[in-house]
């Protein structure tokens, strides 16, 4: 079974032309999506923290604690198949392009 290449490469987070990263899909633009999700949920709790949390606002406090942890837990996990797919990538290549070579996904 052959496997879509360019696929494995845009998952992977390889340079593009202009010498960037292609990002924005695969493995790589999800690890990024997910953290600036977590970083909007993080303002969100600092922002209701910074005035006092009143009792209607705890619920609302409550929930976005309980979004943030679900956010780390999606950001390791995205974090992961990036790592796996530049490996998978580096054995695709028979090692012409080395995982470590790689631009990271910022």
């Amino acid at each position: 079974m052959l496997e879509d290449t360019h696929t494995t490469a845009v998952d992977a987070g390889l340079p593009n032309d202009s010498g960037g990263a292609i990002t924005g899909s695969g493995a790589c633009g999800r690890l990024q999506a997910v953290r600036s999700y977590r970083a909007r949920l993080q303002d969100l709790i600092d922002a209701i923290e910074a005035d006092g949390v009143t009792p209607a606002e705890r619920t609302d406090l409550m929930r976005a604690y309980s979004r943030l942890h679900a956010a780390e837990a999606a950001e390791a996990t995205a974090a992961s198949d990036v790592t796996t797919a530049r490996y998978r990538l580096e054995a695709l290549t028979g090692g012409d392009i080395r995982a470590s070579d790689l631009p990271p996904c910022e």
